[in-house]
């Protein structure tokens, strides 16, 4: 059947034409002076024939493997291109479920929920068919959608935990699990909604790391219960000094501290006035939690300074409270 596979690496594109299993080849050479935007269009182009004269006709021909096979396709070369990756494996999941592999179609749905999340309407449609397959699968198994794996989660903010499963209309427990162990129980019996704010405190402030996991089960049947399939982060980055109305004046040695949980990341740290940077103090170094830097004698004075100090890694950044003072 015809179908076009295009693959497009660096400044080439290699056009395949596969016809009644015959493969053709041609290749066509694109200057370097061409413009990143028209190699972006390029390869908007490609993937959507992917899409359209390869994972589309095949599932007209109902062949879902080779379907399935062109999606990861896509995923692999084109990831970028999120939402159509996305409408792929939609569309290859409603094959499987018209050929009543219900269960197969329902883990597609949700990795169309966990992979596309930021893709609210394809999250929302996959989200119905979810509820349109509970019939045909007799299955009360809990699926954790988030946190599920490699998320970094700010200490003391609100996360939104969301789940699949379990008795409905019925209740769950939620608890937090570091390295595998029972951490901090962070509900005992709340409704099974699918969804849970939660504030992401620690039994101790000093058990951040990277090793955290969600565990949910349910009241009814405790073995019915999902953990999340990889671990997350729970950090922290806080500013500690300056502090409010501390008082500097040009060429004092000012201590700059900060408190982070993880030393073998670098930090950017800058000088904020009203808000605004007006100069940077170290592009990047360790992660000592400390610094000290000595206000140069072109810093003009003002009151309302402040410093903010950013993790490089985990995209954390602080800002001292309040205001200090910067003296002629």
């Amino acid at each position: 059947m015809p179908g076009w596979i295009f693959h497009f690496r660096a400044l080439n594109c290699v056009f395949a034409l596969f016809m009644l299993g015959s493969i053709t080849t041609f290749s066509v050479t694109i200057s370097p002076s061409v413009c990143r935007g028209q190699i972006d269009e390029a390869e908007r182009i490609v993937a959507e024939r992917i899409f359209n004269d390869g994972i589309v006709q095949e599932l007209v021909y109902g062949n879902v493997e080779e379907a399935e096979d062109l999606y990861y396709t896509v995923v692999r070369q084109y990831g970028h291109f999120r939402r159509l990756a996305a409408q792929a494996l939609i569309r290859v999941a409603g094959c499987k479920e018209k050929k009543k592999a219900y269960i197969e179609a329902r883990d597609l749905y949700i990795r169309v929920i966990r992979e596309y999340s930021n893709i609210e309407e394809a999250v929302l449609f996959a989200q119905s068919y979810l509820q349109k397959l509970e019939p045909y699968y007799h299955t009360s198994e809990i699926t954790i959608i988030s946190p599920n794996g490699s998320e970094i989660i700010e200490y003391n903010n609100n996360f939104k935990i969301r789940w699949f499963g379990g008795t409905e209309g019925g209740k769950v427990k939620i608890e937090l699990l570091k390295d595998d162990i029972p951490h901090l129980c962070i509900e005992e019996n709340t409704e099974n909604s699918g969804t849970y704010w939660w504030i992401a405190i620690l039994a101790d402030p000093q058990d951040m790391g990277n090793d955290f996991t969600i565990r949910i089960s349910d009241i009814a049947n405790p073995e019915i219960q999902g953990v999340s399939d990889a671990t997350f982060t729970i950090t922290q980055l806080e500013v500690t000094k300056p502090g409010d109305d501390d008082v500097f004046t040009i060429g004092d040695d000012v201590r700059i501290v900060w408190t982070q949980y993880y030393w073998l990341n670098t930090v950017k740290i800058e000088l904020l006035q009203r808000g605004v940077v007006t100069r940077i103090i170290v592009e990047e170094m360790d992660n000592l939690g400390e610094k000290f830097w000595t206000i140069p004698d072109d810093c003009r004075p003002g009151v309302d300074y402040q410093i903010r100090v950013t993790d490089m890694t985990l995209e954390l950044c602080d800002e001292s409270m309040g205001y200090f003072t910067i003296k002629p």
